[in-house]
């Protein structure tokens, strides 16, 4: 029973430390700004060619600033009128 507690608090530290490095990360891909924004790659795609997301580029990879994607998420965006509502 010991050594089932100790394997439980080990893991447990683990997943703190891995959510306290990712809290540190700087730069995202792609793939995992989509997630953190909860938009789709494509969408993403989409406002990075509109210059809404601003990135750096390192070699062919495409990446994020964390704070590009905060700034992103805080502004405010204009809503689309829709015919017929």
């Amino acid at each position: 029973m010991p050594q089932q507690s100790f394997e439980s608090l080990q893991s447990l530290a683990t997943g703190v430390a891995a959510n306290t490095l990712e809290s540190l990360k700087l730069l995202f891909s792609q793939k995992q700004s989509a997630c953190i924004l909860g938009v789709s790659l494509r969408t993403l795609q989409n406002l990075i060619a509109s210059n809404q997301i601003p990135v750096r580029r390192i070699g062919r990879r495409v990446l994020i600033h964390r704070k590009a994607l905060e700034a992103f998420a805080r502004r405010d965006h204009p809503q689309i009128e829709r015919g017929g509502e």
